[in-house]
């Protein structure tokens, strides 16, 4: 799985279906990623939020899929996006 989320990270940095992909894969899969690997994902996620190209149906999504993940992966994850500027705000927004 880690090799698969490497190339779509090189071969495919900057398509939203393939952003979007990584980004629930990697949140559903938070612990076994490498620490290199939930950066990625982090900033996949926030550059996402802040260009607002998550739509209602995605929300959902991440609201689920938030749902379903231990609180550490949520305290993680919230961690990388506050540091990123990503707004309070939006992070309850999206399920954090």
């Amino acid at each position: 799985m880690l090799d698969a989320l490497a190339m779509s990270e090189i071969t495919g940095p900057n398509e939203l279906a393939a952003k979007w992909q990584r980004c629930m894969l990697g949140i559903f899969e938070w612990g076994l990623l490498t620490p290199e690997h939930q950066a990625h994902t982090a900033d996949d996620l926030s550059a996402m939020i802040r260009d607002s190209v998550i739509g209602g149906s995605g929300v959902l999504a991440l609201r689920d899929v938030f749902g379903l993940v231990p609180n550490g992966t949520k305290s993680a994850i919230t961690r990388l996006l506050s540091d990123q500027g990503v707004s309070r705000k939006d992070l309850i927004h999206i399920g954090l």
